[in-house]
């Protein structure tokens, strides 16, 4: 007897998509989860990275296509014919570069003349951290002067916005809910090639000036005649991470400072250094420069550094001018074609400003000795350069996952592929979760997605078996009656777009090669328990347990039944990089712990300042555990030189400073005050104010 497929749903659900919110409705059963775990998701997706390797969703609401129309694609302002293509650093010309990191089109518009521009940067950070690589379109790769282009016209866009349009936010993961040693709540268990398939960008930024009184020293110079202060656009920086450094002019030591081999040498104790952070660096994968912005003095009489020295960025310099000049060289050809009357779009014209205040022409008027040029209201050395790097970051311990209901994980240990747990079908977990967690946080949509996804699989090696042997009417039958279980919705939608018998086979075989993909939206009748009955009813799938290798090495069998099925994962901004440390943080003339400076951060290739151990929670518990004198002694450490310096005092003195039973005697520091308590009560001393410990009489 044929199966029934009719599904046996109570009522449809009744959920509007128009009030379910921005992140809510890329959710297909975000009905099953509760307001708390449900708000939080929406927090995550705040927070979500874009990955390299994004896949497609397996189950789509229909939003998907609307938020790739709302990326940080780069569009054609308006409808115009391009007049102008300027590269910032060619590879051709004078100057070899490996790379561009910028284009600047320059357009007229269609219908009132006026000039206009677009950038099309090779990158996108509007991060502290993370960004992305632009993917550029065919438009842009084929992109010539004379070339008609309408409004909207995409010239480069994000990784996640597929060919097809759709948001391809996250990575299809292949999840088993099961407990292993060492997971619980949020942590969860990883394979390795799972990192390197969510990967992601991250890019940096490090600032630095010399002439008046440092100079560069030839840090990436591989012989004594080729002076290279910095990694070209294009190259790695070198394994110990330093991307610049330069040396204090010294008239008595110059003779020795100055050498072609002492140039090349760095001085780690006088040197300036600049450091980039190798925390989430693959030593096999370094940071690769993106970009580099020159800006120098226009006064030759302030000019002090080393002709020799500048080789490497007066390439740089003579190129940005030349970009400069082609940007400024198309309004004068228009002024003169048009009698002085141009018309600028504001991104053009405040682009005229800038070519014109940095460019050569500057150079030409007659300034006087006594005019400096300043950036940001300080005075501008010889040479101002900035350098943009970017790196692939690879998941690590440490880094935090979640699913699509606000089913968030901590990365706690990273097994060998080989290692983690595989079915009777060979499908291999990439995610080892805690199967209890889901009923802690009440968010059941993860249990729905999983089984549905595990299903659509099952489904999909039945046609594929059907179509090998030449069944396509049963295998055409079969995923047929498969959308009218899983997705009504979907099923009358595909019945409308193929009416015939022929058209329904060869979406069939599409199936077979692409994928199947079902249309979920959240007022679909069979979203909840009574839809995912009906699939363990009319599609059963094999289930039996799963066999996985041990940390030691030892394969066990699960003794219950596994079910391994994909969930849609999305890696947050959170990937466990920092250094932590608990050292004496840094402090200023008053003894008190202070700000770290640009230069600071940069200085070391390690955060040089202790991350805040104690916050207000922990401070609570440790009174209700612990005598209030030493949890204040504890926490007012950082404050106390005089504790700080008995600490390192003992610690570098101790035969075995990794092992150490006392760093400090606190008793002897009982009655101390902290610097900042010491500032307080001399204020109101001051003013004849003393604070003294004693009892309120009633």
């Amino acid at each position: 007897m044929p199966i029934n497929v009719s599904p046996t749903h109570a009522e449809p659900t009744t959920l509007d998509i128009q009030l379910l919110g921005s992140a809510t409705v890329l959710e297909p059963f975000a009905a099953n989860n509760s307001a708390s775990r449900s708000a939080m998701r929406s927090s995550f997706y705040k927070q979500k990275l874009v990955l390299s390797g994004s896949t497609a969703r397996r189950n789509i609401t229909g939003a998907e296509r609307e938020y790739g129309k709302y990326t940080m694609a780069i569009k054609m302002p308006a409808d115009g014919r391009i007049v102008r293509i300027v590269h910032k650093y060619p590879k051709g010309g004078v100057y070899t570069f490996k790379q561009n990191p910028e284009t600047t089109i320059i357009y007229e518009d269609q219908y009132n003349g006026e000039l206009g521009c677009v950038i099309v940067p090779a990158y996108y950070c509007n991060h502290k951290v993370f960004g992305f690589h632009y993917v550029p379109t065919r438009e842009l790769k084929n992109l010539t002067v004379g070339t008609y282009l309408a409004k909207g016209t995409i010239l480069a866009n994000s990784p996640s916005v597929k060919n097809n349009g759709d948001y391809h936010y996250g990575i299809e993961t292949n999840v088993a809910f099961m407990a292993v040693p060492g997971i619980i709540e949020d942590g969860i268990v990883v394979s390795d090639t799972y990192c390197e398939r969510t990967r992601t960008r991250g890019y940096g930024e490090k600032v630095f000036e010399w002439g008046q009184d440092h100079y560069p020293l030839n840090t990436y110079g591989k012989t004594d005649d080729e002076y290279k202060i910095f990694p070209e656009i294009g190259e790695r920086v070198r394994e110990d991470g330093v991307l610049f450094a330069m040396r204090e002019y010294d008239p008595i030591l110059a003779v020795c400072h100055m050498t072609k081999e002492a140039l090349r040498q760095i001085d780690h104790t006088f040197d300036k250094i600049t450091y980039i952070s190798l925390s989430s660096v693959d030593s096999d994968d370094m940071p690769i420069v993106e970009n580099i912005n020159v800006l120098r003095t226009h006064n030759p009489d302030l000019w002090k550094t080393p002709v020799r020295m500048e080789n490497q960025i007066q390439k740089y310099h003579h190129a940005t001018k030349v970009y400069h000049t082609e940007i400024n060289g198309e309004y004068e050809k228009k002024k003169r074609q048009h009698r002085g009357l141009v018309k600028t779009s504001k991104q053009y014209h405040n682009l005229l400003v800038q070519c014109r205040k940095n460019d050569n022409m500057i150079e030409r008027v007659q300034l006087k000795k006594s005019v400096v040029r300043t950036f940001r209201r300080q005075k501008l050395d010889d040479w101002r350069i900035e350098v943009h790097y970017g790196w692939n970051i690879t998941p690590t311990i440490g880094a935090k996952l979640s699913d699509s209901y606000g089913g968030k994980g901590v990365i706690c240990a990273i097994w060998p592929e080989a290692n983690m747990p595989v079915n009777k079908n060979g499908i291999r977990a990439d995610v080892i979760v805690d199967p209890n967690s889901t009923i802690r946080r009440t968010n059941y949509g993860r249990f729905n997605e999983h089984y549905t996804n595990a299903t659509t699989v099952h489904v999909e090696c039945q046609i594929r078996a059907l179509l090998d042997q030449n069944r396509e009417e049963e295998a055409t039958q079969l995923l047929f009656d498969y959308y009218r279980v899983v997705s009504p919705l979907m099923y009358d939608k595909a019945i409308r777009l193929l009416p015939t018998d022929k058209e329904k086979i060869q979406h069939c075989h599409e199936v077979a090669k692409e994928g199947m993909q079902i249309w979920l939206p959240q007022s679909s009748p069979t979203i909840g328990a009574v839809g995912i009955k009906d699939l363990m009813d009319k599609f059963p799938i094999p289930v039996g347990p799963a066999i996985y290798r041990q940390p030691n090495g030892k394969w066990t069998q699960t003794v219950d039944d596994v079910l391994i099925a994909s969930m849609y994962y999305i890696l947050l901004e959170k990937i466990g990089d920092d250094w932590g440390a608990t050292s004496i943080p840094k402090r200023q003339h008053h003894g008190i712990p202070g700000k770290l400076t640009d230069m600071d951060k940069s200085y070391l290739p390690w955060r040089d300042q202790a991350f805040k151990i104690f916050g207000e929670s922990e401070v609570r518990c440790m009174f209700g555990a612990l005598h209030p004198q030493f949890v204040s002694l504890m926490v007012g450490f950082p404050n106390s030189p005089a504790m700080c310096e008995e600490a390192a005092t003992n610690i570098l003195m101790a035969e075995q400073p990794t092992n150490i039973n006392q760093v400090m005697d606190y008793r002897a520091h009982a009655n101390q005050q902290g610097r900042a308590n010491q500032y307080f009560n001399h204020i109101l001393n001051t003013s004849g104010v003393e604070l003294v410990q004693g009892t309120i009489n009633e």
